[in-house]
């Protein structure tokens, strides 16, 4: 994207997968959508596995992630732009997003 003259710049939203798992079960009870459980926890795994990489990796110009877990707050957690150094905000959140990466996969996707 970047030899095509685009900027690539990335926000992420991470809550603790049970968290995600009980806002989807919510959000099923009232819209009647229910993805797999299975997906979601897939998906958060992989994000926290894939996104501590693509940051080293410098592959954004711009990158942040914030954390939802706390409802109407949204809390930064790193932020990076291209050539300098990620800024962690807050470790914490940061550990524990990265430890995301660290659950087995879920092999009951549809």
């Amino acid at each position: 994207m970047r030899a095509k003259g685009y900027k690539v710049e990335a926000k992420y939203v991470s809550a603790d997968t049970e968290v995600a798992a009980q806002r989807n079960w919510e959000r099923f009870l009232k819209t009647g959508r229910l993805p797999p459980e299975s997906m979601l926890r897939n998906v958060h795994r992989d994000v926290s596995r894939t996104l501590p990489d693509a940051i080293d990796a410098d592959l954004f110009d711009k990158v942040e992630l914030f954390d939802t877990n706390k409802t109407g707050e949204l809390r930064k957690v790193l932020s990076k732009s291209q050539g300098s150094k990620a800024t962690i905000h807050d470790d914490v959140l940061w550990q524990r997003f990265k430890r995301k990466a660290d659950v087995e996969q879920d092999v009951h996707v549809c």
